[in-house]
This record gives C-alpha cells, structure tokens and sequence, in this order.
C-alpha cells in the first residue's frame, strides 16, 4: 500500500516531512520516494524504519545504580533503561532522551540526571 505525505524543501539535500499515521500496520521497514512538482517517483529510494511508541509500564531499568549497596553517596548512581513498545518488544531506535525523568524514592523529589541516548 502507498501513502503520501507533504513535504517542504530545506536544501538541495534534504526534505522535512511528518510520517504518517502506521498506526494500523506493524513496524517495520518501508521505501521512501520522492516526487516533485507532481511528477514520477523518484527511482532512488531510502530504507526507513517505523516503530510502535515506547510504553513506559513495559521498560526494564536495570545496573548497580538501582541497588541499595550498587550505590556510593557522591557519586553518579549509574543504571540502564531498555525501551519497550507498547507490544514489549525492544525499541532500536532512539530519540526520546528527553521523556525521562527519574525521582528520589526518599522525599519524592526529581533528582538531576544525565541521560545517554542510544539511538
């Protein structure tokens, strides 16, 4: 099945458009074409990957920094967060650093993090 989408030229090299709503089919893997002004296709395409949303309920944390003796105060309580979609599966991509937020089991407050983006 094709869709179209808009889509705005930035430079002779790029192109920024909004994907569409994949919502009804899996992720996966999709051709990306290009026409403009209306006319053919392009024939040179560009592999892209769609994915389903990160569902926060399914994530795995895990690393020293979650334990109680894994940690040392004064010093970076260092752990890793595996995203899942909302189907459990492993995200591969990244972009989401900024979702995150990570707080004090003790008082309940927001600690400062420095998040690595795996993308």
């Amino acid at each position: 099945e094709e869709v179209s989408e808009r889509a705005d030229f930035v430079s002779p090299t790029e192109i920024r458009c909004l994907s569409p709503d994949w919502s009804k089919y899996s992720p996966g893997e999709v051709d990306v074409r290009v026409s403009i002004g209306g006319e053919g296709l392009t024939v040179n395409k560009i592999k892209w990957n769609y994915y389903v949303n990160t569902k926060p309920q399914k994530c795995v944390a895990y690393g020293p920094g979650l334990f109680e003796k894994g940690c040392v105060w004064g010093f970076p309580a260092v752990f890793k967060i595996q995203a899942k979609d909302t189907a459990g599966r492993n995200r591969t991509s990244g972009g989401e650093a900024h979702i995150w937020r990570v707080t004090a089991m003790a008082g309940g407050h927001s600690l400062p993090v420095k998040v690595v983006d795996n993308k």
